[in-house]
Protein backbone atom coordinates (compact mmCIF):
# COMPACT_ATOMS: atom_id res chain seq x y z
CA UNK A 1 0.00 0.00 0.00
CA UNK A 2 2.63 2.07 0.35
CA UNK A 3 4.28 1.81 -2.57
CA UNK A 4 0.77 2.63 -3.87
CA UNK A 5 0.69 5.95 -2.12
CA UNK A 6 4.30 6.82 -3.63
CA UNK A 7 3.29 6.22 -7.00
CA UNK A 8 -0.37 8.08 -6.98
CA UNK A 9 1.75 11.18 -5.35
CA UNK A 10 -0.69 10.02 -1.59
CA UNK A 11 0.91 11.75 1.77
CA UNK A 12 4.21 10.39 2.43
CA UNK A 13 3.72 10.13 5.77
CA UNK A 14 0.79 7.76 5.37
CA UNK A 15 3.20 6.12 2.90
CA UNK A 16 6.11 5.91 5.89
CA UNK A 17 3.42 4.03 8.39
CA UNK A 18 2.83 1.55 6.17
CA UNK A 19 6.53 0.85 5.38
CA UNK A 20 7.06 0.86 9.04
CA UNK A 21 4.20 -1.36 9.62
CA UNK A 22 5.89 -3.62 7.37
CA UNK A 23 8.68 -3.62 9.04
CA UNK A 24 7.47 -4.45 12.26
CA UNK A 25 5.85 -7.74 10.36
CA UNK A 26 9.76 -8.29 9.32
CA UNK A 27 12.87 -6.06 10.41
CA UNK A 28 14.65 -7.88 7.14
CA UNK A 29 12.03 -6.03 4.75
CA UNK A 30 14.51 -4.35 1.96
CA UNK A 31 12.08 -3.00 0.06
CA UNK A 32 10.24 -1.08 3.23
CA UNK A 33 13.72 0.13 4.38
CA UNK A 34 14.47 1.30 0.57
CA UNK A 35 10.94 3.11 0.14
CA UNK A 36 11.83 4.55 3.48
CA UNK A 37 15.09 5.43 2.35
CA UNK A 38 13.64 7.60 -0.72
CA UNK A 39 11.07 9.08 1.46
CA UNK A 40 14.03 10.45 3.90
CA UNK A 41 16.13 11.36 0.73
CA UNK A 42 12.85 13.43 -0.64
CA UNK A 43 12.75 15.29 2.58
CA UNK A 44 16.36 16.07 2.67
CA UNK A 45 16.56 13.88 5.89
CA UNK A 46 20.11 12.81 4.84
CA UNK A 47 21.35 10.67 8.02
CA UNK A 48 17.92 8.74 7.75
CA UNK A 49 18.20 8.52 4.31
CA UNK A 50 21.46 7.46 4.53
CA UNK A 51 20.50 4.37 7.62
CA UNK A 52 17.56 3.17 5.52
CA UNK A 53 19.44 2.92 2.62
CA UNK A 54 21.94 1.27 3.89
CA UNK A 55 19.30 -1.30 5.41
CA UNK A 56 17.71 -1.69 2.43
CA UNK A 57 21.16 -2.87 0.97
CA UNK A 58 21.76 -5.61 3.62
CA UNK A 59 18.57 -6.99 3.40
CA UNK A 60 17.26 -6.47 -0.89
CA UNK A 61 17.63 -9.37 -3.28
CA UNK A 62 21.23 -10.34 -4.57
CA UNK A 63 19.50 -11.25 -7.46
CA UNK A 64 17.48 -7.90 -7.76
CA UNK A 65 20.06 -6.61 -9.65
CA UNK A 66 17.64 -3.43 -10.76
CA UNK A 67 16.49 -2.79 -7.30
CA UNK A 68 20.28 -2.87 -5.77
CA UNK A 69 21.24 -0.56 -8.60
CA UNK A 70 18.91 2.13 -7.87
CA UNK A 71 19.14 2.14 -3.97
CA UNK A 72 23.03 2.75 -4.89
CA UNK A 73 22.40 5.71 -6.97
CA UNK A 74 20.17 6.93 -4.34
CA UNK A 75 22.97 6.31 -1.78
CA UNK A 76 24.84 8.02 -4.02
CA UNK A 77 23.04 10.97 -3.69
CA UNK A 78 22.91 11.05 -0.45
CA UNK A 79 26.74 11.34 -0.14
CA UNK A 80 27.05 14.21 -2.65
CA UNK A 81 24.60 15.94 -0.33
CA UNK A 82 26.80 15.27 2.76
CA UNK A 83 30.08 16.32 0.43
CA UNK A 84 31.64 12.78 0.02
CA UNK A 85 32.43 12.39 -3.59
CA UNK A 86 34.40 9.48 -3.08
CA UNK A 87 31.70 7.23 -1.52
CA UNK A 88 29.33 8.74 -4.35
CA UNK A 89 31.58 7.64 -7.10
CA UNK A 90 31.96 3.90 -5.63
CA UNK A 91 28.07 3.64 -4.75
CA UNK A 92 27.90 5.19 -8.70
CA UNK A 93 30.39 3.01 -9.71
CA UNK A 94 28.32 -0.21 -8.70
CA UNK A 95 25.17 0.45 -9.87
CA UNK A 96 26.94 0.42 -13.35
CA UNK A 97 28.25 -3.01 -12.71
CA UNK A 98 25.17 -4.03 -11.39
CA UNK A 99 23.23 -2.94 -14.89
CA UNK A 100 25.74 -1.66 -17.27
CA UNK A 101 23.08 -1.27 -20.03
CA UNK A 102 21.37 1.45 -18.05
CA UNK A 103 22.32 4.85 -19.25
CA UNK A 104 20.76 6.78 -16.43
CA UNK A 105 23.98 5.35 -14.15
CA UNK A 106 26.57 6.45 -16.95
CA UNK A 107 24.82 9.94 -17.37
CA UNK A 108 24.95 10.34 -13.07
CA UNK A 109 28.77 9.20 -12.99
CA UNK A 110 29.73 11.43 -16.05
CA UNK A 111 27.74 14.73 -15.14
CA UNK A 112 29.62 13.96 -12.01
CA UNK A 113 33.15 13.65 -13.56
CA UNK A 114 32.53 16.74 -16.04
CA UNK A 115 31.10 18.60 -12.43
CA UNK A 116 34.65 17.40 -11.01
CA UNK A 117 36.21 18.83 -13.79
CA UNK A 118 37.49 15.15 -14.72
CA UNK A 119 36.42 15.45 -18.37
CA UNK A 120 38.15 12.11 -19.37
CA UNK A 121 36.68 10.36 -17.01
CA UNK A 122 33.27 11.88 -17.95
CA UNK A 123 33.85 11.63 -21.54
CA UNK A 124 34.40 7.84 -21.31
CA UNK A 125 30.85 7.80 -19.39
CA UNK A 126 29.09 9.52 -22.17
CA UNK A 127 31.00 7.48 -24.81
CA UNK A 128 29.55 4.63 -23.33
CA UNK A 129 26.20 6.16 -23.62
CA UNK A 130 26.71 6.37 -27.00
CA UNK A 131 27.06 2.95 -27.82
CA UNK A 132 24.11 1.94 -26.25
CA UNK A 133 22.00 4.26 -27.89
CA UNK A 134 23.69 6.37 -30.83
CA UNK A 135 20.29 8.36 -30.97
CA UNK A 136 20.31 9.71 -27.58
CA UNK A 137 21.52 13.11 -27.89
CA UNK A 138 22.12 14.02 -24.14
CA UNK A 139 25.58 12.70 -24.47
CA UNK A 140 26.98 14.36 -27.52
CA UNK A 141 25.58 17.56 -25.84
CA UNK A 142 27.86 16.73 -23.04
CA UNK A 143 30.71 16.12 -24.69
CA UNK A 144 30.56 19.34 -26.01
CA UNK A 145 29.83 20.61 -22.99
CA UNK A 146 33.03 19.43 -21.78
CA UNK A 147 35.16 19.96 -24.82
CA UNK A 148 33.75 24.14 -24.10
CA UNK A 149 34.69 23.63 -20.81
CA UNK A 150 38.39 22.16 -22.10
CA UNK A 151 38.21 25.06 -24.50
CA UNK A 152 39.06 22.40 -27.15
CA UNK A 153 36.85 24.24 -29.60
CA UNK A 154 38.27 22.25 -32.60
CA UNK A 155 36.61 18.99 -31.70
CA UNK A 156 33.07 18.46 -33.37
CA UNK A 157 31.66 15.06 -31.35
CA UNK A 158 28.68 14.90 -32.97
CA UNK A 159 28.98 12.24 -36.23
CA UNK A 160 28.11 13.49 -39.41
CA UNK A 161 25.96 10.63 -41.34
CA UNK A 162 27.15 11.95 -44.73
CA UNK A 163 29.09 15.20 -46.32
CA UNK A 164 26.88 18.10 -46.97
CA UNK A 165 28.17 20.63 -50.03
CA UNK A 166 27.52 24.16 -49.14
CA UNK A 167 26.00 26.10 -51.96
Amino acid sequence: RGFEMLQNDEDQGEALKQFQTALEKNPRNGYAHFFIGLIHLDNDENGNALSAIDQALKYLPKKDKETLALAHSKRALVHLALADTTAALTDIGTAIRLTPDDRDYLQQRGDLYSEMERYDLSDRDYEQMQKLDKGHTYSYMSMERNAVARQDHNLSLIPISEPTQLG
